[in-house]
C-alpha cells in the first residue's frame, strides 16, 4: 500500500490533454494513466474522457483524456525530487506546479496517444462540441457521495478555483470536503484586502450550521496594481 502522500483537494491548474484517433485506444489509456500514477505514488487526480460530437473536418483527434492532479503538498513535491533526481526544482516558486508537470511528462511516456496538449479550466472551457463520456475520481476525490459527477466537472472546469480572478462557488456545508476547500480558497483569494477576509471568514462560519447549499462570488478589480 503506497504512502500517503497527497491530500490536498486543490486542483493543478496545468492539466494534461490526451488526444485519440480510436476510443478503443482512449479507453485503454484510461487504465494505463492509473497504473502510471500508482507507480508514481500519486493517489489523488481526477481523469475525464471526452467525446467529440461536431462536424468540423478540423479536428482530428475525436476522443480525449484529460488528467487533473491535486496540487501536491510539501512530501508529495519531496517524494517526485527523489523520483527525477538530477532535476533542479526551484523551491522560491511554490506555485509554478514544476513538479506535477514532471509528473505529467512522465505520463505521456508511459502512456500512447495520437498527440498530446497543455490544457487548463479555461481550454476545457473553450472547446465546443466536447461531451463527457465519464468522469472518475481517485484518492480524495473517490468517494462518489461527496464528490459527485456534478461536482467533479464544476472544480475541473474552475468553479471554486482561487487562481480565479472573480471567484465563484457553490457548496453544501454538509459537504466537508468541498466546503473546507471553499473556506480555505475564499480566505487565500481575499488576502490582502483587509476587512474582508475578517468579514467574509465570520459570515462563512456562522453559515457552516446551515443545510442549504451557499453560494459565493467576488469580484477583484485592481488600481494602481493592487487587488481591491
Amino acid at each position: 500500500m503506497p504512502v500517503e502522500l497527497s491530500k490536498g483537494v486543490e486542483l493543478c491548474p496545468e492539466y494534461l490533454g490526451m488526444l485519440f484517433e480510436d476510443a478503443g485506444k482512449r479507453d485503454i489509456a484510461l487504465g494505463e494513466v492509473q497504473s502510471a500514477l500508482d507507480e508514481l505514488d500519486v493517489q489523488d487526480f481526477v481523469l475525464l474522457a471526452l467525446d467529440y460530437s461536431g462536424d468540423s473536418g478540423e479536428v482530428i483527434y475525436r476522443w480525449a483524456l484529460f488528467l487533473v492532479l491535486a496540487t501536491f503538498s510539501k512530501a508529495m513535491k519531496q517524494h517526485v525530487e527523489m523520483i527525477f533526481p538530477g532535476e533542479e526544482f526551484d523551491e522560491y516558486e511554490p506555485d509554478d506546479f514544476m513538479h506535477e508537470q514532471f509528473v505529467e511528462a512522465r505520463i505521456t511516456e508511459n502512456v500512447e496517444s495520437d498527440d498530446v496538449v497543455a490544457s487548463s479550466p479555461a481550454h476545457l472551457d473553450s472547446q465546443a462540441n466536447w461531451d463527457v463520456a465519464s468522469t472518475a475520481g481517485f484518492g480524495v476525490f473517490a468517494d462518489r457521495v461527496v464528490w459527485t459527477r456534478e461536482r467533479l466537472l464544476d472544480i475541473v472546469h474552475g468553479a471554486g478555483d482561487r487562481w480565479a480572478v472573480n471567484f465563484t462557488d457553490s457548496v453544501a456545508p454538509a459537504n466537508r470536503p468541498a466546503w473546507e476547500r471553499m473556506v480555505n480558497n475564499v480566505a487565500e483569494v481575499t488576502r490582502g484586502t483587509e476587512p474582508w477576509p475578517r468579514i467574509i471568514g465570520k459570515w462563512l462560519e456562522e453559515s457552516a450550521v446551515l443545510t442549504q447549499q451557499i453560494g459565493i462570488a467576488i469580484r477583484m478589480t485592481f488600481c494602481s496594481g493592487l487587488k481591491r
